[in-house]
């Protein structure tokens, strides 16, 4: 326990929530339910995925504007300029 070091994130609307979406995005379409027997394999549906993804544009809808973040990091960095 001593070297365990918590910290809070939070739940909902975090750049975290976004950072684990992509696996999930890869996992469900692309190797959900496929035996893929080489790494070689792997890369290819991963690649052919990624290829489609990017010609798509899907994109992130950020709700915070800069000088929100900028205000809600003020409390946890004072540096940050408000």
């Amino acid at each position: 326990m001593r070297r365990i070091e918590f910290r809070y994130t939070p739940e909902h609307g975090s750049w975290l929530s976004v950072a684990k979406s992509e696996p999930s995005a890869v996992t469900r379409p692309c190797i959900h339910g496929r035996r893929i027997g080489d790494l070689k394999e792997l890369r290819r549906a991963t690649g052919a995925w990624a290829a489609d993804v990017n010609e798509r544009q899907r994109g992130v809808d950020w709700q915070m504007t800069v000088a929100d973040a900028r205000r809600k990091l003020n409390s946890v960095d004072p540096q940050t300029e408000a």
